[in-house]
């Protein structure tokens, strides 16, 4: 419940800063390349909301990743060291552009590479067994 709080909040700010920002500019749009990171220390929350432009570059399963790799300095209570390494990977995401399609397949695998590994496995023991147990009625049939 903090968790949604605290991304509606990050929305909210994120929403009226890419408005008032697109307003200052005169571009009439409300969509920019604004990229909010917003940590509550109280709530032990970090969240990272990025604009409609810049989701093809920072899609939020990479924005997960520089959360994560934020977490220990949090942890830790390193505030701003965990802002200069946000800041850091971000920069570095933005300079790499777009995920490859490596990089999509890399982060598949490690989201679900137990459950496929886990799938596989199962498979090739049940089609074991039931070969097992075929074999078996054949030779008693026999």
């Amino acid at each position: 419940m903090v968790n949604d709080a605290a991304q509606y909040f990050a929305r909210y700010i994120h929403d009226n800063w890419s408005k008032a920002l697109a307003q200052e500019r005169n571009a009439g749009e409300s969509s920019t390349s604004i990229v909010l990171i917003f940590i509550s220390t109280l709530d032990r929350i970090c969240y990272i909301s990025s604009g409609n432009r810049i989701a093809a570059v920072l899609p939020w399963w990479r924005l997960e990743h520089v959360v994560q790799d934020m977490k220990p300095y949090l942890q830790n209570g390193q505030i701003g060291d965990a802002l200069f390494k946000g800041i850091e990977d971000l920069s570095k995401l933005l300079i790499t552009g777009p995920p490859s399609f490596a990089d999509r397949v890399n982060d598949f695998f490690e989201r679900f590479g137990v459950v496929i590994l886990f799938t596989i496995f199962t498979f090739v023991f049940a089609t074991w067994g039931e070969c097992r147990d075929r074999r078996k009625r054949l030779f008693l049939a026999e």
